[in-house]
């Protein structure tokens, strides 16, 4: 969680709390407080804080069916050796960051991806809530295969939802308004925490927290990468909408010479 104190010089404040300028009687630069700035014990000019939730997310590691481009939903296909070097790298780079609150995917590869990262925290005890609303899309009989054999196999399924722009569901799958709906409610519990949480998922359910938190039709999504590993970030203000601070973010990977994943994997 991340205080404001008013007493700050405005340098110290950068952009984050956006209150006005003034001067006190001896020429030192204070912010006024936006409304969502609440009194602590004791009142007084040093006595505000501004309380805001940052809301990070990362998609798990890589799994042998990203390397095959099979797509996966919701089988638990388990992290491969690389995607395990990439989840301790990703951990490594959230060791300083002092999380309080983690949401993950039940799903094993998601799991694995968040034990390395609570496994680095400085903190011992994290409160950790696992569940099936972050799990990746189910994409029904199309699991398993990878693109070209659901083309061949469903052809007129994949024109269709291709055409739609994703909207609809594959054969027996899951629509994506519907992944959206389960995955944004755990953004807005996490967002509502006043809290540094990290939400650990899956390629389809990062694009859709984003369109959600940001405001935008789903039929952009395919606009965000997410690599495998990546991390992204969100600040959330009381009273203001959501705003977008990191993205698709893998200098964590690529600073260690790891691969960072690839390209081509989409929500799968």
């Amino acid at each position: 969680m991340r205080f404001f104190n008013d007493s700050i010089p405005m340098k110290g404040l950068q952009v984050n709390v956006r209150g006005k300028r003034s001067l006190t009687g001896n020429g030192v630069s204070i912010y006024l407080l936006p409304p969502f700035c609440k009194p602590l014990q004791g009142g007084g000019l040093a006595g505000r804080r501004c309380v805001i939730s940052i809301v990070y997310l990362i998609r798990h590691g890589e799994t042998d069916w990203n390397r095959e481009k099979r797509i996966q939903g919701g089988i638990d296909i388990p992290l491969n050796e690389r995607g395990r070097q990439q989840a301790e790298a990703l951990a490594g780079r959230l060791a300083s960051l002092a999380l309080e609150k983690i949401f993950t995917s039940d799903l094993g590869r998601a799991q694995e991806t968040t034990a390395r990262v609570v496994a680095r925290q400085p903190a011992k005890e994290i409160p950790v809530v696992a569940t099936p609303a972050l799990r990746e899309g189910s994409y029904g009989l199309w699991e398993g295969l990878t693109r070209q054999e659901v083309i061949a196999r469903f052809a007129g399924d994949w024109e269709g939802w291709v055409r739609r722009g994703g909207s609809g569901s594959p054969p027996e799958g899951e629509d994506f308004a519907t992944l959206a709906k389960r995955v944004g409610g755990v953004f807005d519990a996490a967002a509502g925490e006043n809290k540094t949480v990290l939400i650990s998922t899956h390629h389809g359910p990062i694009q859709a927290i984003l369109c959600h938190a940001l405001g935008i039709g789903l039929s952009f999504r395919s606009r965000f990468l997410v690599l495998n590993c990546s991390l992204s970030a969100l600040e959330c203000l009381p009273g203001h909408p959501p705003r977008l601070i990191l993205l698709n973010d893998t200098s964590h990977l690529n600073g260690g010479s790891l691969p960072s994943g690839h390209r081509t994997a989409q929500s799968w």
